[in-house]
């Protein structure tokens, strides 16, 4: 308020200045000639206005800023009070980031004066935890992905709605950015869904939150495009489809209602009639203005690929393959002959034959859950994947994981976390993002594991000695799988994202060039997984099996347990699995990876290669 007042009397004394000024050049004349003693009344009034205008101004802006302040401790409050579930909802996450990237840039002008520069100070000191573009943009991505593999229609998504799950509505604006963003990535189809939808919301807002000039402008180009979505979006002039000009031209005049000097739209106007014109004197092609937009998904090779599709079929529930039997599954008490499981077996649950696919109930505690998320939680990093040509690690989109190797701690805590010389727990851990090959590419030959989008969530590894509870888990797993624990990787523990996934993959390395030596330093290929869901997931993030359509959903506490390879070593490809998309919750995961050395007379070979 003292900041306020401080303007004010800046303004109030340049204005004093003024008025003094000009009294002193026009007092030689001021008492010879009223009309000068008018004018100054005259400058007095606009003063007044000026000074009341610039008040009317500040208190405008300052309730714009009122506005800001309780809508951001609104939607706080309502977050904090139940993070898991809010922050789980896919919209609330997205609307969430671009809160802080896109939207912020409004909160920054109403802030840019003089009044306001020791609060814009010290709002900058939290900028470096704002989320930033590229966030914005896989928040983005991740909703549109889940749009796709759920089904989701836009106008349901937009009021929030997911399944039984509300969010806040999403704005015009909102949409529209949405939009802009799958634009920006070529993906016509989603500009389109949701340019459509900021139109239908932009015409029902009381206070417009987007230019509808600029939809349009989007829209209908995107219209335009999208006819070549069937010929694999080769955007040639031989291939353009007039499927859409109609809509486009439609659109286009609708534009220039609006803004009737744009340039760009008046040469789309024209070169649309001229297509049109092209058409209609072709037999066979003529239409009618009522014709129905083409807009299809837009699909690589391997998204139109069987595989895919069951993936996403799996994703939702549905059956994609004969179901075995109930009578041929079976639960029960199990304690493998091992000493550790003699008083409390492990109850199990065998969910497919071939191969053998089973679920362990009950294998980690919620206190065990605890401890393992928060040694991980701190340094949670992105999935990186190894370069086949380079040989090196890089980031990539699709496994937005993490992993690290521990440094030697010296003394263990009360708390039972192992610290370095400076008694600090968890951060010495250094991580560095997970790395998997393509799971599109079944055959490696020439394949490359670069930046991709096929996995989403962070992740981080923690080994025996970082605390009792991860290796009372190691001694957990030998005993139930019945495997020398000597060949284990670290546990790798997972946090998927935003509509967090990971696409179709195998757990073993193939015997090609580029996969064979990856795991040399654990001593042998990738002999079984054990997979720990460690939250219950609301909605989504079942793992599925495409190519035998089995699926598995999270329930905190379970592990399921597959073996990788067949007794002869070589790699079981029905075991090809994949993490469908988080659409409402978080998933924690954590793996645990045996290898084949040291197992030779705990899984001997069979008498075939296929056992």
């Amino acid at each position: 308020m003292s900041s306020q007042r401080t303007i004010l009397h800046k303004v109030c004394v340049a204005l004093t200045l003024l008025i003094v000024g000009f009294i002193h050049v026009a007092r030689s004349e001021m008492f010879t000639a009223l009309a000068d003693v008018e004018r100054i009344l005259h400058v007095e009034k606009d003063i007044a206005n000026d000074l009341r205008e610039y008040i009317a101004s500040e208190e405008a802006r300052l309730e714009k800023i009122r506005k800001v302040a309780d809508d951001y401790e609104s939607h706080s409050n309502e977050g904090l009070s139940d993070i898991v579930h809010h922050v789980g909802h896919p919209v609330n996450a997205f609307l969430l980031v671009k809160r802080f990237t896109l939207d912020w840039k409004n909160v920054e002008d109403l802030l840019k004066n003089d009044t306001s520069q020791e609060i814009i100070n010290r709002i900058n000191g939290h900028q470096e935890r704002f989320p930033d573009t590229e966030d914005l943009g896989g928040a983005a991505t991740a909703l549109l992905r889940l749009q796709d593999t759920y089904e989701i229609p836009t106008s349901k998504l937009a009021l929030g709605e997911v399944g039984k799950k509300k969010s806040s509505p999403m704005t015009a604006n909102d949409c529209f950015e949405l939009g802009k963003s799958a634009y920006l990535n070529g993906d016509h189809y989603h500009c389109i869904l949701w340019m459509d939808e900021a139109i239908d919301i932009y015409e029902n807002e009381r206070n417009k939150t987007v230019d509808k000039a600029t939809v349009l402008d989007y829209l209908s180009y995107s219209l335009y495009l999208q006819g070549n979505v069937r010929h694999a979006l080769v955007l040639t002039n031989e291939l353009i489809s007039l499927g859409n000009v109609r809509p486009a031209l439609k659109l286009t005049n609708e534009w220039l209602l609006l803004v009737p000097d744009h340039e760009r739209a008046s040469n789309n106007k024209k070169y649309y009639e001229s297509l049109i014109e092209k058409e209609e004197s072709e037999p066979g092609k003529r239409g009618d203005s009522g014709e129905k937009v083409k807009n299809e998904r837009p699909t690589d090779e391997y998204k139109r690929s069987t595989e895919f599709i069951v993936y996403e079929k799996l994703c939702r529930g549905e059956d994609t393959h004969e179901i075995p039997s109930p009578h041929t599954l079976a639960c029960s008490y199990n304690d493998n002959n091992s000493p550790f499981l003699k008083l409390q077996p492990i109850k199990q649950e065998v969910v497919f034959h071939d191969p053998r696919i089973v679920i362990l109930h009950d294998v980690m505690s919620d206190s065990e859950i605890e401890v393992i998320k928060t040694l991980a939680a701190p340094r949670l990093q992105r999935a990186t994947a190894r370069n086949i040509v380079t040989g090196k690690f890089e980031p990539a989109h699709y496994r937005i994981s993490k992993r690290g190797s521990p440094r030697i701690y010296t003394t263990v805590g009360d708390n039972g976390f192992r610290c370095t010389p400076g008694g600090s727990p968890f951060n010495v851990v250094k991580l560095a993002r997970s790395t998997v090959f393509d799971p599109k590419k079944k055959n490696t030959q020439g394949a490359s594991a670069n930046v991709q989008s096929y996995r989403t969530s962070k992740g981080m590894w923690l080994d025996n000695f970082d605390h009792h509870v991860v290796d009372r888990v190691d001694r957990r797993v030998h005993a139930f799988t019945g495997f020398d624990s000597e060949t284990t990787e670290q546990l790798q523990v997972v946090n998927y994202g935003i509509g967090g996934h990971y696409e179709p993959h195998f757990d073993y390395a193939r015997n090609t060039p580029a996969e064979k030596h990856t795991f040399e330093e654990f001593r042998g290929n990738r002999i079984a997984t054990v997979l720990f869901y460690m939250t219950d997931v609301e909605l989504g993030g079942a793992t599925v099996f495409p190519t035998i359509g089995a699926k598995v959903f999270p329930k905190k506490g379970t592990a399921v347990f597959w073996h990788n390879l067949h007794k002869s070593g070589e790699g079981d490809e029905l075991t090809r699995h994949a993490a469908c998309p988080v659409l409402v919750g978080s998933k924690w995961v954590s793996n645990k990876w045996i290898h084949e050395r040291g197992q030779e007379f705990r899984r001997p070979c069979g008498l075939s290669a296929d056992e």
